[in-house]
C-alpha cells in the first residue's frame, strides 16, 4: 500500500498495540526496555513537561501538551482524557480512536489500537472505557 510507504510526519504511524505499548513502556519506566536504553530519564522529563494548554486547532478544546504529545490531567469537558489524571502522563491518539501513552509516575503504559474508526472524543467511547478500566483495576485512578 503506497500510503504506508509515504513519509508523512505526525500522521503516518503504523503499529500494533503490542509494539506501541512496548515503546511507551520504556518511556514509562526510565527509558529502557530489555536492558537497552532508548532514551534518558532526563529526556523523558523534557518530553512530558507541559508546554501549552491552549485550545487544540483540531479538537477545539484546551489540551495540556508537551513537545509532540498530549498530556494527562483534566482537559476534556473538565475530566481526564484517555491518558488519565496525572499531568505527567504523555502520549498521542490517532484518528479513529487508537491511542498510546506512558505514565512515568506509575510505570504504566497502555496502547489501544482499533480496527474500526470511532468518532468519539478523548473522554468517551471504547478507547476511553478500556484505559479507564485498566487504571481502575490497577488502582491507579
Amino acid at each position: 500500500m503506497e500510503v504506508r510507504k509515504a513519509c508523512i510526519p505526525s500522521a503516518n504511524g503504523h503499529f500494533n498495540a503490542r509494539s506501541l505499548a512496548r515503546m511507551y513502556g520504556a518511556l514509562a519506566n526510565g527509558g529502557q526496555v530489555d536492558g537497552a536504553r532508548l532514551v534518558s530519564e532526563e529526556r523523558i522529563a523534557k518530553m512530558s513537561a507541559i508546554q501549552t494548554e491552549q485550545v487544540d486547532r483540531v479538537l477545539f478544546m484546551p489540551i495540556p501538551k508537551s513537545i509532540g504529545f498530549f498530556n494527562g490531567g483534566n482537559w476534556a469537558m473538565g475530566k481526564p482524557g484517555v491518558n488519565g489524571p496525572r499531568r505527567t502522563s504523555f502520549g498521542h491518539s490517532g484518528a479513529g480512536g487508537s491511542t498510546a501513552f506512558a505514565d512515568p509516575e506509575t510505570g504504566l503504559a497502555i496502547a489501544v489500537t482499533l480496527n474500526q474508526m470511532q468518532g468519539t472524543l478523548q473522554a468517551e467511547g471504547p478507547t476511553f472505557a478500556i484505559c479507564s478500566a485498566i487504571r481502575e483495576e490497577l488502582g491507579l485512578n
